[in-house]
């Protein structure tokens, strides 16, 4: 974490482009998710399984990964703003907050008002 009082991540740029959204937490293993408008994705690892649900996510936020793996490749596809290398402490952020995510730089902030 880059600033606790302003709860702002720093990681690994990985697609850049701007987004905002609800955070929804994915682990691979889900057989269908129906995703909200606006929906910001957080997995641990970027792992292929996840790959179906960025035609309908705004963002991919990692705690772990590489810039070259097939997720990444897949969140550039797609056109949607990914940061990978976030730590475990992007995972505490609580379901359904509202974070802003800036992939160019690699920097997600809470929207602390919409927690």
């Amino acid at each position: 974490m880059l600033d606790q009082t302003r709860a702002i991540f720093k990681g690994t740029p990985v697609v850049s482009g701007m987004a905002r959204g609800r955070i929804r937490t994915v682990r691979g293993w889900e057989k269908e998710v129906a995703l909200a408008a606006e929906t910001i994705l957080i997995a641990r690892f970027p792992i292929p399984r996840i790959s179906p649900l960025l035609k309908h996510a705004s963002a991919l936020l990692c705690a772990y990964g590489a810039s070259d793996s097939f997720l990444a490749a897949q969140a550039r596809a797609c056109g949607i703003p990914a940061v990978f290398n976030l730590g475990g402490s992007i995972e505490a952020l609580p379901e359904a907050a509202w974070v802003s995510v800036d992939g160019a730089n690699g920097l997600v902030r809470c929207d602390r008002e919409h927690v």
